[in-house]
């Protein structure tokens, strides 16, 4: 890479970077925001992370390859595990740092385990959001009262698949209560209107696609689903791990596929007598 084409990519990047900051901002992680800020505007090619970040080839906004997210998923990831106690300091729930402050600890820490983050860039971020259960529990109530019959459950981009174990989760909404008492899982969705109608539905079958699949059976894996939750929303924090521990002891079939190829291949086969399948 020559260096027109070289400074061209950094300023990219750098944009990427600043584009990132407002979004965790306007998402309500001020310290995501600060950290993705700094770093982008600090960030030199003075180690590996440098270099592969600032010459990174692909897009490298959060519509692409979110590199901003795999760096903080990385840093914050090393952190939880106790690899980078300087940094870690400032990590909730201690008192948001100022963004000098925090971008020069990241620096230090980029220094400091510069193989190991360069690792961390090569994945791509995912949260497994179980939240958005909350949305489709109720559906799933309907489809059983509808038809009497248990359910098999497909997901498309389903990380994880935690978010096949809605049965799992507990539900308040309104007054009401719904799904599972007891569950480490306690989902509040704003209800307005009339309460859901049906049955708890039974769930017979659990399986999902993604093209690149984590397993709550990998330790690794599942550092990475709560490393790239933000570290100063501790109510997703706290639900990813609690869906965490319901998915292990029978971790979902997760294939890594195309959602299109895979719902024509899996989907459209023959149907299993005496359930329905929810897609």
């Amino acid at each position: 890479m020559n260096t027109t084409a070289q400074q061209a990519r950094e300023t990219l990047v750098r944009h990427s970077f600043a584009q990132q900051a407002e979004w965790c901002a306007k998402l309500g992680s001020m310290f995501t925001s600060r950290l993705v800020e700094g770093l982008g505007q600090q960030l030199d090619r003075n180690t590996a992370t440098g270099q592969k970040v600032l010459n990174w080839p692909g897009p490298p906004d959060a519509l692409g390859d979110a590199v901003a997210l795999r760096l903080a998923g990385g840093l914050h990831g090393l952190a939880r595990r106790g690899r980078l106690p300087g940094l870690a300091q400032l990590y909730p729930p201690n008192p948001l740092p100022q963004t000098q402050i925090l971008t020069r600890a990241a620096l230090d820490a980029i220094g400091e385990a510069d193989a190991e983050i360069v690792e961390w860039l090569e994945f791509p971020p995912q949260t497994n959001e179980v939240a958005r259960s909350a949305i489709l529990y109720p559906g799933l109530m309907r489809v059983a009262h509808e038809t009497g019959l248990p359910l098999s459950l497909f997901e498309v981009g389903a990380s994880a698949g935690l978010n096949l174990f809605p049965d799992k989760f507990l539900y308040r909404m309104s007054d009401m209560v719904f799904g599972q008492p007891g569950s480490p899982v306690i989902l509040l969705p704003q209800w307005s209107g009339a309460l859901p109608v049906g049955p708890q539905p039974e769930i017979v079958s659990r399986r999902g696609c993604d093209r690149a699949p984590l397993s709550v059976a990998d330790a690794a894996h599942r550092e990475r689903l709560v490393a790239y939750v933000w570290p100063d929303q501790p109510d997703r924090i706290a639900r990813v791990e609690g869906a965490i521990e319901i998915a292990r002891p029978s971790p979902p079939r997760i294939d890594a596929a195309d959602a299109a190829d895979w719902v024509d291949a899996v989907i459209g086969g023959d149907a299993e007598t005496g359930a329905v399948r929810v897609l």
